[in-house]
């Protein structure tokens, strides 16, 4: 029994070792990372576009009302352009964060993690999470839909384009207001924590026109499809979506499933992630708003 005991321990220490090998081959980090979270939203996905043509990518959301657009059966090959237009970027640096805020759409555009280096060689380069570099695109995006309203192609305007949360501080708001001829005006706020790795979004609506206004909120992520990914020992890791909800706390929709149909699910009190091997991006709308989550996928070379 006691030698039987003793390999049951040996094996159990050689799995640990090869799941550290594999984390030391992947990312060079010294310890399990976080799970990154943009909250609360009502989409995690790719919202249908609202003039212009839409980006390549894959993505997972949900909106309310129901997104009308049909899924495209085919995928495009990788792009050597930029996926999307860029106006001014805004920096933001929290004590585990290094941020970049495009200014057209108020997308996230770009989320390093600062406590985890992608090797231990370089351990002042921080690992890249969301990024708009066409070899790896993946971004959070989102706004309105209304009769004025600011969606994803949007251009904001911003008071300063560097914040940095101070020393003494537990919360960074980073505002970026934009305005309409009519009298509407919407302020779009990232809100980022000390200790914490949830991003608050929030808009406010000012209505000084003469008609009443009316609208829902949206938020998506938008990516091309990564290649897959296998470990130092040859195991495959899941890249892809997963929704969670009462009816079914842990659904992957996977990039083949996104490509065969679209998801159509209405729930309350869930949330819906892109996930990648040491990492998850999850939008949560709170507990208590229904939403509608929806997957799309499109063509089309360069966001015009």
């Amino acid at each position: 029994m006691d030698n039987q005991k003793l390999m049951l321990y040996v094996a159990l220490s050689f799995v640990l070792l090869l799941l550290w090998q594999a984390w030391q081959q992947d990312y060079g980090s010294k310890s399990g990372p976080p799970t990154e979270q943009v909250a609360p939203s009502l989409a995690n996905g790719e919202v249908p576009a609202i003039g212009g043509n839409p980006p390549t990518g894959t993505g997972a959301g949900i909106d309310i009302p129901r997104p009308t657009a049909t899924a495209q059966p085919t995928r495009p090959p990788p792009p050597t352009q930029p996926l999307l237009k860029s106006a001014e970027r805004v920096h933001v640096v929290t004590d585990l964060l290094n941020v970049e805020i495009d200014t057209l759409g108020g997308d996230l555009r770009q989320v390093e993690l600062r406590a985890y280096p992608i090797a231990v060689a370089n351990p002042d380069q921080p690992f890249r999470f969301l990024s708009d570099n066409p070899e790896k695109f993946f971004i959070a995006q989102g706004g309105l839909l209304g009769n004025v309203a600011p969606n994803h192609y949007a251009l904001y305007r911003v008071e300063q384009t560097d914040y940095r949360l101070p020393d003494s501080a537990a919360v960074l708001q980073v505002p970026l207001s934009w305005s309409d001829p009519s009298g509407v005006e919407v302020i779009k706020t990232y809100t980022f924590h000390r200790d914490s790795y949830l991003v608050q979004v929030d808009y406010q609506v000012h209505n000084a026109s003469s008609t009443e206004w009316r609208g829902q909120l949206y938020t998506q992520f938008q990516r091309t499809e990564p290649p897959n990914k296998t470990s130092a020992f040859g195991i495959y890791t899941y890249t892809g979506g997963v929704i969670s909800s009462a009816e079914n706390t842990y659904d992957k929709i996977d990039f083949s499933r996104m490509k065969k149909e679209n998801l159509s699910r209405d729930f309350k009190g869930g949330w819906l992630a892109m996930i990648e091997h040491y990492f998850a991006t999850a939008w949560i709308p709170p507990a208590d708003v229904p939403v509608h989550a929806y997957t799309k996928v499109v063509e089309g070379g360069r966001y015009v």
